[in-house]
């Protein structure tokens, strides 16, 4: 849920109508009103933000960690600390993840499920949000991840942060044709560029699905925004508005920024960067289907020998390399595949890595993977470089 716009520059099946969309940011009540001094550039103010549920994460400039909360409606930009670039090889791996990551919480890792990670682009720490059933209910905590294995909470009480609300988000009592709440998917992704954090998710609005975009630091409003968005879905042979992006990346593509989304079950589509900051509603190019039951998970983009490739973790498949010349020229998807749990449109290699949870970039020549082993059921947090996958 990570990536950067180029400098150079269970499925929803319910269709919707077209409606005006407006995004209304807010400031946070804070328990502190003294602006801290590392934060003052971003207008962060010294407290303790009101997170209800932590989940999706991207890094934006000077050492500043967006955290999505669905549950409250709201993004937190809070300013985490920076141990400095980091030193020695990019390589390592963090072997039964999900048990150090129960001793440092108190429980059992039966009691953990994985939202999000994100590595700093510095220290190449990774953060990662985890929720914890507790015997009094479910418990949202962020942790930090050294590549030595060191495993530690985050704490977030007196940090410099700021919050911006998201209007017109689901409220608890909408729910989906199959009776599932819409509120958990007010924020699916989320990347920072430029001066803008790019929000992908649900609003309450007929036309759901949505493209935000909130500027930052929070207290502007300037370029404020948000974009319903609307694919043809191959599986099920229909232009849809409600089904929501799962993962998206910021991708050039033919010289001008573009976004890459995935959905769940399973196409792939393109939008200009253009039309989405500047149009109340956008239809994208459908360019792949990536097999029914199926979700994309995560995305990134690595270049090795010269070319450019993104990387795919799913749901319900292998991880999976895709060309970015294959993305640049396929064309349009516009009727149902044959079978919905065949892949079509833009080819890509299947990669034979399975598990693979989430992804993120480390530096130009490695990334990040948390793996669950189809074995023994471990989580590994391991770094790898570009060049494995390759003959």
């Amino acid at each position: 849920m990570k990536g950067k716009w180029p400098v150079v520059s269970g499925a929803l099946l319910v269709t919707g109508v077209v409606s005006a969309f407006v995004l209304a940011i807010a400031p946070a009540g804070r328990s502190a009103s003294a602006v801290s001094a590392v934060g003052a550039p971003f207008a962060l103010t010294s407290g303790t933000p009101d997170i209800k549920s932590a989940g999706v994460l991207a890094f934006g400039p000077d050492n500043v960690l967006f955290i999505g909360d669905s549950d409250a409606g709201a993004v937190f930009a809070v300013q985490v600390p920076d141990a400095g670039p980091a030193a020695g090889t990019p390589r390592f791996r963090v072997d039964a993840f999900d048990t150090k990551l129960a001793q440092a919480l108190g429980t059992t890792p039966d009691t953990l499920r994985i939202r999000d990670l994100a590595v700093h682009p510095r220290s190449r720490d990774s953060y990662v949000t985890v929720a914890v059933t507790r015997p009094s209910g479910e418990e949202s905590v962020l942790v930090k991840v050294t590549p030595a294995g060191a495993v530690e909470r985050v704490a977030l009480a007196q940090v410099p942060f700021s919050k911006a609300e998201i209007a017109n988000a689901p409220t608890a009592a909408d729910k989906d044709r199959g009776g599932d709440p819409l509120r958990p998917l007010t924020i699916t992704d989320m990347s920072y560029s430029d001066g803008q954090l790019f929000v992908a998710g649900l609003s309450g609005e007929g036309f759901g699905s949505t493209f935000r975009r909130l500027p930052f630091p929070f207290a502007s409003r300037a370029g404020a925004g948000m974009t319903g968005v609307e694919i043809y879905h191959t599986s099920h042979s229909r232009y849809e508005t409600q089904s929501p992006i799962t993962a998206f990346l910021p991708l050039q593509l033919g010289g001008a920024p573009h976004l890459l989304a995935g959905y769940t079950c399973a196409p792939l589509a393109t939008f200009p960067m253009a039309e989405l900051t500047s149009r109340p509603k956008v239809r994208g190019k459908t360019i792949a289907e990536l097999g029914g039951g199926n979700r994309p998970l995560d995305m990134i983009e690595l270049t090795y020998n010269g070319k450019r490739h993104v990387y795919i973790a799913n749901s319900h498949r292998t991880l999976m390399r895709m060309a970015v010349d294959d993305i640049e020229r396929a064309a349009p998807m516009t009727t149902a595949v044959p079978d919905a749990y065949v892949a079509a449109g833009a080819p890509y290699v299947a990669i034979a890595m399975v598990g693979v949870l989430q992804l993120d970039k480390l530096d130009a020549g490695h990334f990040v993977s948390l793996r669950r082993d189809t074995a023994s059921g471990r989580l590994t947090l391991e770094s790898h470089p570009a060049s494995m996958f390759w003959q």
